[in-house]
Formats: structure tokens, sequence, C-alpha cells
């Protein structure tokens, strides 16, 4: 979003996936979370290692759900 704006978006964790676009995307490691009918970036205001990193955390993350 514009300015650091804050969005929300819900959906249910057990149908929700991480994906990540290496070089398909407008930044390098390009990280997305996809559920509910909706794909939404996340991070791409991180570098790109941190963006890798988040990745794996979120993969964890909804593993345990």
């Amino acid at each position: 979003p514009a300015k650091g704006e804050p969005k929300e978006w819900q959906c249910n964790r057990y149908w929700t996936r991480v994906l990540k676009y290496e070089s398909d995307g407008p930044v390098p490691q390009y990280v997305t979370l996809r559920g509910e009918g909706r794909e939404v970036e996340i991070g791409s205001f991180l570098s790109e290692e941190e963006r890798i990193a988040l990745f794996d955390d979120l993969q964890r993350a909804l593993r345990r759900s």
C-alpha cells in the first residue's frame, strides 16, 4: 500500500499458501500469500535476504496450523 497505509486481509489458515517468485515479481524473491480467492504481497519493502527469511518463517508458521 502507498505511504505505509495498513491493509487487512483474512482467510482460513488451513487453505492459505505462501508463494515466492524468485524472479517473476516486481522485486527478486517476491513473497505473497494466497487464499480466499486473493493473492496479496507481503514484505516487498524488505531486502531480498529478509524476504527469503520471511518466506521460510511463513511456511513454518502455516504448517503448524
